[in-house]
């Protein structure tokens, strides 16, 4: 069982526990809001915090009207330790209320399938996460509030864990988005962020963000993403 200074390092790169499929990067607290039913988006992310590198590949579609189903699969490596911890998960995002301006609140769950191993020591534990997060999402002209609360539970520990995300973000223009949000789980200092996020061609965005954990072991994390919406 690997011990919280590699939760936290994994957590400052980005990886939230709802995962990447629903966030749009490259943020990791997530919006209440949903694609039009039909609609399809595939997502790619890359992270660094120190000594660990992370990927993410994702995939998502609407199978009906404030619905979306999403996959995704990831991998962690510590290159000092060499631990390393990977995974995929399917999540169910349902947002009953949706608006263009005001409020839209919604709901997220997630499942997921981690293996975590330590070459250096032989070790490895294979076990499942779960979560449930309440979205909320406040639009106003260029301004766009999100937050998120809800609660995580994996095998490993057997407990229950308190989430929350702060995010917002600010409408530059058409294509440029600038990004903030400030994020945690219990037990663990919160991390803070900012970033852009630019859209290039119709349906498809890049961006970057960067993180720093607050409190005492201090990680900055820089993370890299791509989504195509079609």
């Amino acid at each position: 069982m690997y011990g919280s200074r590699w939760r936290q390092v994994v957590a400052a790169a980005g990886l939230m526990a709802t995962g990447l499929a629903f966030a749009e990067a490259p943020m990791s607290v997530d919006d209440a809001g949903t694609m039009d039913a039909g609609g399809k988006k595939v997502e790619a992310g890359w992270s660094k915090a120190g000594d660990v590198r992370a990927w993410e590949v994702a995939a998502g579609f609407s199978p009906a009207e404030h619905w979306e189903i999403g996959v995704a699969w990831d991998r962690e490596k510590d290159h000092q330790s060499r631990e390393r911890d990977r995974g995929g998960s399917l999540s169910v995002k349902w947002v009953p209320v949706q608006t263009d301006a005001g409020w839209s609140v919604g709901a997220l769950f997630d499942l997921g399938h981690r293996q975590w191993r330590s070459p250096a020591t032989d070790e490895k534990d294979i076990y499942q996460t779960m979560s449930a997060l309440g979205l909320a999402t406040y639009r106003a002209n260029a301004h766009v509030l999100h937050l998120n609360a809800g609660v995580a539970r994996d095998t490993q520990s057997d407990e229950n864990t308190a989430l929350w995300g702060l995010g917002y973000e600010y409408e530059l223009s058409d294509t440029v988005a600038l990004l903030a949000q400030y994020y945690g789980e219990e037990g663990s200092s919160p991390t803070r962020g900012v970033g852009v996020r630019w859209t290039v061609a119709e349906g498809m965005k890049v961006g970057v963000m960067v993180d720093r954990t607050t409190g005492r072991d201090r990680e900055t994390a820089v993370a890299l993403s791509w989504a195509w919406e079609f």
